[in-house]
């Protein structure tokens, strides 16, 4: 018999590794997301599932049409600026209140290297810009956390889920980005030096530089998503349901 733990721990799992997939962009842009063709890949029922999805188009990660289903989003120049404005405001908000004390506790310490050893040069700079970015979307969050705001909180979680793939093209693109940690660690030294100013100016360059090359580098995303799929299996994500 099944019971109300299973079947919530179904729903978690379908909706963490549904939400993987989609905030990496795993998913050909446009195609459509078969709740039957999902389910019997990752060995979960359809309603879990189904209901992970709902969840997801919920936080703007999925796209619902009425009577067709579920897409897989593409990435949004309009929407991105929107949502790297609206977190810059929260961020900046944070820093000036600061309701509680700025908490280093969990966030790593880069040490290098920041690859693996047998990984190739393009494969180091996938890893280092993963991790750079996974860093800077913790500092984020605890920034966001000095608001002592929930909603403001899950605003700034859903940006860096939202801007994840992104984030990681335009670190993977900037020079030395192997070993190039600079961005978190100026905001975060800022933070611990409790310096307002030099914060707010850390976070102003962060965003700006992203700001101004999002349309370059929404494009570039988009064609990362659709180089990765070219070549994969189209179990999932079936161009039967293209947009």
């Amino acid at each position: 018999m099944l019971t109300l733990d299973s079947e919530h721990n179904k729903k978690d799992a379908a909706y963490s590794s549904i939400k993987e997939l989609a905030v990496n962009f795993r998913f050909r842009p446009g195609d459509q997301l078969h709740v039957t063709e999902l389910s019997d890949r990752l060995h979960i029922s359809a309603t879990p599932v189904r209901e992970a999805l709902i969840q997801l188009y919920g936080e703007r990660l999925v796209v619902a049409i009425p009577n067709r289903g579920f897409f897989a989003k593409a990435p949004d120049v309009a929407e991105l600026e929107g949502i790297h404005e609206i977190s810059r405001s929260i961020l900046r908000y944070s820093v000036m209140t600061r309701r509680r004390r700025f908490e280093t506790d969990g966030i790593p310490r880069p040490k290098l290297p920041l690859y693996r050893v047998d990984a190739s040069e393009s494969e180091e700079e996938i890893i280092a810009a993963s991790a750079q970015a996974k860093l800077i979307e913790l500092v984020f969050e605890r920034i966001a956390s000095l608001s002592g705001h929930e909603e403001m909180i899950s605003i700034v979680r859903n940006f860096n889920d939202r801007s994840h793939f992104v984030r990681v093209v335009y670190l993977e693109t900037r020079e030395s980005s192997v070993a190039s940690f600079d961005e978190p660690m100026a905001i975060i030294n800022a933070m611990e030096m409790e310096d307002t100013s030099l914060t707010l100016s850390h976070i102003d360059r962060h965003f700006d530089r992203i700001i101004r090359e999002l349309p370059a580098l929404a494009k570039e995303a988009l064609s990362r998503a659709y180089n990765a799929q070219s070549t994969a299996p189209r179990d999932v994500a079936s161009s039967r349901g293209r947009r």
